[in-house]
């Protein structure tokens, strides 16, 4: 559940440049900890079972920047294999104008 790549509308949105984020977990950066327990269970039912709630739906949640201001977002998950290995791509917008 490492970062693997962190592009320029996430530096933007989130406060933390690239070469911080490589390599650290997800929970360590834009998730809030009221969520980090929730997205470790998840992500570690989904590695056994292949079950998941998130995968593949459009959901509203709320991330938190570098300096910890949580923000409402959209999110959309997929799931990319590359021969046995897979990785998730994650889709991330802010929403809090609505």
């Amino acid at each position: 559940n490492k970062i693997l790549f962190w592009n320029p509308q996430a530096e933007q949105l989130f406060g933390w440049r690239a070469k911080e984020v490589m390599g650290m977990q997800l929970e360590q950066t834009i998730i809030p900890p009221a969520y980090r327990a929730r997205h470790k269970a998840g992500h570690k039912r989904f590695v056994e079972t292949g079950e998941s709630t998130v995968m593949n739906r459009l959901l509203e949640l709320s991330a938190q920047t570098k300096d910890g201001y949580e923000f409402p977002i959209e999110l959309f998950i997929v799931k990319i294999e590359e021969g046995e290995e897979f990785f998730f791509c994650a889709f991330i917008r802010d929403i809090s104008d609505r």
